[in-house]
């Protein structure tokens, strides 16, 4: 994340609340800010870390952020840090005795509340901690308050020696509005100073500065009643006066512009005086504040006779929709009923749910399958698996609570719940917040708990922030990666009960949940997935629903994806008797990236790729006659029977372009990583494999450097990519068919056109042993030549002499990159026509061991492992 030129002062800027905040710290010549990403808060850290001149991190939890500051505060030097309010509570250790020990350098808090929850488990109000803690609270009412609010903050905290908690909303921190902004004020820090006496808060320490936190008390009270952020406006209609603060000020001044109203800017302490001034002047007085009750109750034990939550709500924000219907009533007002709510639109519901391809989709599937379980989840896009159609989750409480609820069902659990197994579900983000400590709970008390570790890559709840685990830092800087195995061995996980999966492997995902809830003792499974939103993700190939193949039978519609639509549904009656629903559905092949989860389920196989048009591969149809050697095309020299392909793969020519797949090999999802190259895509293959992979249905098997006649389709198949490959060879299989398979190596410019077409002239078809069944038939390898082909021909890094076998099993050369000089060689040495011997020793041995063993009649299908 690059640093912003920053707009020159007298700017009038349309920012947001947390924008705002950002701007005001920047300019206040803060040096350390620090956060933990979660809405409404997150985009203050986000934004500030664009400004330069300071120093901006991502913390691992809410409490190391306030942490962090604190000490930078120590030094003398301006810091930060923000939250949102369940954060607060993380951070409330450090809170309480930060109080005590009263801040050096400015130290701000921010914390945004979202009230009426629009993305929390709770609604809480933050205004208890000014009590609790005993530090003043600052609530602004717009974006230009925000701005000027903090930078306020900073001197108040160094004036007072204390921290300031900066109060924002949801309303503030996502409203924009116009901000006059200024310029940075620079603030070298005074260095630090020791004294053990402040610092250092044991209890002989804490006892003596105990006095100065109830003496600042009251110096702060007397500044509230002085200071200009507490304004009291005189109104005209005085059958009503308001006391309220924040947001909730527009709200009063929209519902009743001309009425008295005191506007708190500095909460608590609160201005006793201001008050009994604003209630001498007005008929009665009402206190509007979101949530509780808090300052009408401190107004009432002052003796000030006032109205609040008596008849005002105490959840949700106080829009003038509520204010003045209720305002009305307290006044003996009529109030008109309200009118019938208008019949809403009838449209599809679409609840909140994962993304489309999002990779815990896998797991919660998963989960949805199996009985006889307890799945204790935690805070993060992941909770959504609670939801439709998964209802895979059972509790979910707070950051990091999933390990040790967990804990406590195994241990608290009677004889009903005896034969469940228990599992915890935990994000690689919280688990790096709160969840280390209850994995580690679990494997000291010897719990018997299978943890599901969703690594993917990201703090993905709050928008892709980065974590100490994607290796990258909050400007997207390369950054020391954590290995979450090592972490789990470390907590006391034994080795073999961990386990590493893709969760777009449904049936190994399934397996291994099967496998490890069965045994006794903590066990952890990582399913490893980048998150679809992030960069390190890279889509597949879309899908989409053959309709004429689609039976409705609703597989597809369990895995949850938002990219698959029901288009219309249908019942019928089984033999049984039992009526059945089908849900006939389709694909949006836009929104679709081709994770294939929808795919594994399907039982009539009526969801295929979208067809490629965007690569040129051309499968050229050829007789049933074996084509005369040398035939081919291309840059070479065009021959008789050349094909208009881009290789000169030979053939007759100007046949339509089809996809190139075998029907009668099925495509597995791929497991482990694979590190080829991928020649259709330009550059590194990012897709992974299994190990017991035996074809490939996006083309010929691409390993590295290897180019194999995996799916052997009909006709000759020419493959070619411009900056790929100076050499060829041609493979010939029955029907006359001919594979040009291109080595992997990277040339450009005219250079590389002319060392290709030298190549392509030189080679010569490699004959392999079949007969010709006519144009019609389906070209087959020999028996036994696909399976031990495809077996052979996947990357071997171990040495270079596995490399060698793999091309000597299948009589293949081994393309592999760098090789394309004595390519031709290679390729007459197959075909024993090097140095003027008839056959080599191994064709000799092969067709000794083919004339005890004859070929199936044709129509066979290879044998399969």
């Amino acid at each position: 994340m690059a640093a912003v030129m920053p707009a020159s002062a007298a700017s009038r800027l349309l920012l947001s609340g947390n924008e705002a905040v950002a701007r005001g710290v920047w300019e206040s010549g803060v040096r350390v800010a620090a956060a933990y990403p979660g809405t409404p808060a997150t985009e203050i850290i986000e934004s500030l870390a664009r400004y330069p001149d300071l120093y901006a991190e991502w913390s691992v939890n809410e409490k190391v952020s306030m942490e962090v500051a604190l000490g930078a505060s120590m030094t003398g030097a301006r810091a930060f840090c923000a939250m949102k309010h369940v954060g607060m509570n993380v951070a409330s250790d450090c809170l309480m005795t930060m109080t005590i020990t009263g801040a050096y350098g400015g130290l701000v808090i921010a914390v945004a509340d979202d009230v009426g929850m629009s993305s929390s488990q709770n609604e809480q109000d933050s205004r208890f901690w000014g009590r609790f803690a005993h530090i003043p609270v600052l609530e602004p009412a717009d974006s230009q308050e925000a701005y000027e609010m903090t930078k306020f903050a900073f001197g108040f905290s160094e004036q007072y020696e204390t921290p300031v908690l900066l109060r924002l909303t949801t309303r503030i921190c996502h409203v924009k509005g116009l901000v006059v902004v200024g310029e940075r004020e620079a603030h070298e820090p005074a260095g630090f100073k020791k004294n053990p006496e402040r610092w250092v808060m044991v209890p002989a320490h804490a006892k003596v500065r105990i006095p100065s936190l109830f003496k600042r008390d009251d110096t702060l009270r007397e500044v509230s009643e002085t200071t200009p952020l507490n304004v009291l406006e005189a109104g005209k209609d005085r059958s009503v006066g308001f006391v309220t603060s924040g947001p909730a000020y527009m709200h009063v001044k929209e519902a009743f512009p001309d009425a008295p109203v005191l506007k708190l800017g500095l909460s608590y302490p609160w201005p006793p005086e201001k008050v009994r001034e604003l209630a001498a002047m007005c008929d009665r007085l009402v206190v509007v504040e979101e949530t509780e009750k808090l300052l009408e109750t401190e107004i009432k034990a002052a003796g000030i006779t006032c109205h609040g939550k008596d008849f005002l709500p105490s959840i949700g924000e106080l829009s003038p929709q509520v204010l003045t219907p209720a305002v009305d009533r307290l006044l003996g007002k009529p109030v008109p009923p309200p009118a019938p709510a208008a019949a809403p639109p009838k449209v599809f519901p679409r609840p909140p749910t994962l993304c489309a391809s999002c990779p815990h989709m896998g797991m919660y599937y998963t989960l949805s399958q199996i009985k006889n379980i307890i799945v204790t989840g935690d805070i993060g896009c992941y909770t959504l698996g609670a939801g439709h159609p998964w209802n895979a989750l059972d509790t979910t409480i707070c950051m990091g609570a999933t390990m040790g609820v967990a804990l406590g069902i195994d241990k608290g659990r009677g004889a009903v719940d005896k034969n469940k197994r228990i599992l915890a579900v935990i994000g690689d983000s919280t688990f790096m917040h709160m969840g280390m400590q209850g994995l580690l709970d679990i494997t000291y008390n010897h719990g018997n708990v299978t943890v599901l570790l969703l690594d993917n890559n990201t703090t993905g709840m709050t928008g892709g922030q980065a974590t100490p685990a994607s290796g990258k830092d909050i400007h997207g800087k390369e950054a020391p990666k954590v290995d979450l195995f090592k972490i789990v061995e470390a907590l006391g996980v034994p080795n073999e009960r961990i386990k590493l999966v893709d969760p777009y492997e449904l049936p190994t995902l399934f397996k291994t949940v099967r496998e490890e809830i069965k045994i006794e003792g903590p066990s952890v499974i990582i399913a490893r997935r980048p998150c679809v939103l992030i960069d390190d993700f890279k889509p597949f190939r879309p899908y989409l629903v053959e309709e004429d193949k689609c039976t409705g039978c609703g597989n597809c519609v369990e895995v949850g994806c938002p990219a698959i639509h029901v288009t219309h549904r249908d019942k019928v009656i089984k033999p049984s008797g039992k009526e059945v629903e089908l849900a006939f559905v389709t694909i949006d092949s836009q929104a679709c990236t081709g994770c294939g989860l929808c795919v594994q389920p399907c039982a009539p196989d009526a969801i295929q790729h979208v067809p490629r048009r965007d690569i040129p591969i051309h499968i050229v149809k050829t007789s049933g006659q074996p084509r005369r050697r040398g035939g081919g095309g291309g840059p070479g020299g065009a021959r008789r029977g050349a094909g208009a392909t881009p290789g000169g793969g030979g053939g007759r020519g100007n046949e339509p372009e089809r996809d190139h797949q075998h029907p009668r090999l099925r495509h597995r999802r791929p497991g482990r990583h694979d590190g080829g190259r991928d020649p259709r895509r330009g550059g590194h293959d990012r897709r992974p494999r299994r190990q017991e992979n035996r074809s490939c249905r996006h083309g010929p098997a691409r390993r590295r450097g290897y180019f194999t006649p995996a799916l052997w389709p009909q006709g000759a198949l020419a493959a070619d990519r411009a900056g790929y490959g100076t050499g060829a060879a041609r493979l010939r299989g029955r029907g006359g068919a001919t594979l040009v398979a291109l080595p992997e190596v990277r040339r450009s410019g005219a250079g590389q056109q002319r060392q290709a077409g030298a190549a392509r002239s030189r080679a010569r078809p490699l004959r392999l042993p079949g007969r010709s069944n006519g144009a019609d038939a389906r070209c087959r390898p020999p028996r036994g030549v696909l399976r031990r082909h495809v077996d052979r021909a996947r990357p071997r890094r171990d040495s270079p002499r596995q490399h060698r076998d793999a091309g000597r099993h299948c009589r293949l050369p081994a393309l592999r990159p760098g090789r394309a000089a004595g390519l031709h060689r290679q390729t007459l040495r197959a075909q024993g026509r090097e140095g003027g011997r008839s056959q080599s020793p191994g064709l000799r041995r092969r067709a000794r061991r083919r004339a005890k063993h004859p070929r199936p009649p044709p129509g066979r299908a290879p044998p399969r492992s």
